[in-house]
C-alpha cells in the first residue's frame, strides 16, 4: 500500500515537473509583434531613426550604405496616428525555428498619392542582447518569401497578431 502512495506521488511530480519545463521553454512573442507594429510605424511616418533603432547592426550598415536610410529623416510625423488601425501583422509562430521569425504586415500609407497601402513580410532574429531585431530594413526579397512560403496557402496560417480594421 505505502509503495503505491509513493510511486502516486513520484508520477504526480514527474507530470508537474513535465508541465512547468515545457511552459518555460514557449517562445514568447509578444517583444517581436511590438518590433513589427514599429516597423509599419517607422515606414508610414518614413522616421529612418526610428527604423534603425529595430535593425541589426548589419541591417542598419546597409541600409546606411545602400541610402535607404538616412539618419535625422522624419518625413511623414504624425502619419502613425493617421493610421489608426488600418494595418495587419500576421506572426508565423507556426514555421519558427528558433532563429527566425517570419511575420507579414499590410498597412495603409496616409500620406502617400502614388501608393495607398503595401504588403511586406519581414523577418526578426535575437541580437546579441536577446532583442529582436530585423534583418533588412525594407521587406524581405521574393525569393526569400517563395522559399519560406511554398505554397500561397501557407501564407494564411500564421497567428494574426492585429487585425486591419477601417
Amino acid at each position: 500500500m505505502i509503495n503505491r502512495k509513493n510511486w502516486f506521488f513520484v508520477g504526480v511530480g514527474l507530470l508537474l515537473l513535465l508541465v512547468i519545463t515545457g511552459c518555460g521553454e514557449k517562445e514568447d512573442f509578444e517583444a517581436a509583434d511590438k518590433v513589427a507594429y514599429e516597423y509599419i510605424a517607422a515606414v508610414v511616418e518614413q522616421d529612418d531613426d526610428r527604423k534603425s533603432k529595430i535593425l541589426t547592426s548589419e541591417a542598419l550598415k546597409q541600409g546606411i550604405e545602400n541610402d535607404v536610410l538616412v539618419p535625422g529623416r522624419h518625413d511623414n510625423p504624425g502619419s502613425e496616428e493617421k493610421l489608426k488601425d488600418r494595418y495587419e501583422i500576421r506572426r508565423y509562430d507556426n514555421i519558427y525555428d528558433g532563429k527566425e521569425l517570419y511575420y507579414r504586415v499590410k498597412y495603409d500609407m496616409p500620406n502617400s498619392a502614388s501608393m495607398t497601402s503595401d504588403t511586406e513580410y519581414i523577418k526578426m532574429v535575437k541580437d546579441e542582447s536577446k532583442k529582436w531585431k530585423l534583418t533588412l530594413s525594407t521587406g524581405i526579397l521574393n525569393d526569400e518569401i517563395e522559399e519560406v512560403f511554398p505554397e500561397e496557402e501557407k501564407k494564411k496560417e500564421g497567428t494574426l497578431v492585429h487585425e486591419y480594421t477601417d
